[in-house]
């Protein structure tokens, strides 16, 4: 906190500019007193010395008591958001993607049997990509790197929304299960459907904090602090991920259990605010 007191430099600003004025008025005379202020010229020049440095004061831009707040609170998750889906190599594209095909069926069945609603489906990403390997031969003496097709990749990926926890696990274990060998568990996300109500609590909880601060400091500097002057908040709330994170997962044939275990623990949500008050 960086904090300068405006009264006393405007008084002293003041005193200055009557001085100068005096000086000026002066008859030369070192030993004469001036007027109204019971100095000599002397005195009065080596009093007015002082005034540039006072002038290089600034005494307006950081003026104040600057302060930060922060809040914080914590809740349970209630939304899942799993990104899943199927990746399949064949070297024939047309049997790559019928095979996609058929397994993210599999899996948009089991999501609708786990009352997923489909406006909580989205696809997210599909692509057919050409997949090459590199040999070396040998032309005329000469060793060559040479690119061959080996086949065809098709992804498919969904961005699923679950709403109720308790179905996390079993969903994951039914979409390895349907989609077989080429089911690709790619992340899951433990959030807020709706974040509003701890975004505004935690807000609420940082400007408290900047006032309490800005109070102590007051009170410790021995001044009285004014009214707000400037309030800005200088982070976004978010809903960070929470518990698991589990990267590319691929069905092995039964090695999942019958519920994978998903633990939900809690989100903290977050709000840092930068308060400047005034000085009484």
């Amino acid at each position: 906190m960086k904090t300068l007191f405006r009264k006393p430099l405007l008084i002293a600003a003041a005193m200055m500019a009557v001085i100068l004025v005096a000086v000026a008025c002066s008859n030369g005379d070192d030993d004469s007193p001036v007027p109204s202020l019971g100095l000599t010229t002397a005195q009065l020049q080596e009093i007015a010395s002082g005034a540039n440095t006072l002038s290089s004061i600034n005494i307006t831009a950081d003026t104040g008591i600057h302060v930060s707040g922060f809040g914080q609170v914590t809740a349970k998750p209630d939304l899942a958001i799993i990104s899943l889906g199927v990746e399949v190599f064949s070297k024939s594209v047309m049997a790559a993607n019928a095979t996609a095909a058929t397994a993210i069926t599999s899996i948009l069945d089991t999501l609708e049997a786990n009352d997923v609603e489909e406006q909580d489906i989205q696809t997210a990403f599909f692509n057919i990509r050409s997949e090459y390997t590199f040999q070396e031969v040998i032309k005329e003496g000469l060793r060559h790197s040479v690119r061959r097709l080996t086949g065809y990749t098709v992804s498919n990926t969904l961005t699923v929304k679950v709403r109720d926890l308790d179905k996390v696990g079993i969903i994951i274990h039914g979409a390895v299960e349907s989609g077989g060998d080429v089911t690709r568990v790619n992340s899951i996300q433990l959030t807020l459907d709706d974040g509003v109500e701890m975004e505004e609590e935690a807000r609420a909880l940082a400007v408290r904090d900047a006032v309490a601060k800005a109070e102590q400091f007051a009170r410790e500097a021995g001044i009285s602090r004014g009214k707000l002057m400037l309030i800005t908040e200088s982070s976004t709330p978010s809903f960070p991920a929470q518990g698991p994170s589990v990267t590319r997962l691929e069905s092995t044939n039964g090695a999942f259990a019958p519920t994978t275990p998903i633990l939900g623990g809690e989100i903290e949500v977050t709000a840092r605010v930068q308060a400047v008050f005034a000085i009484d």
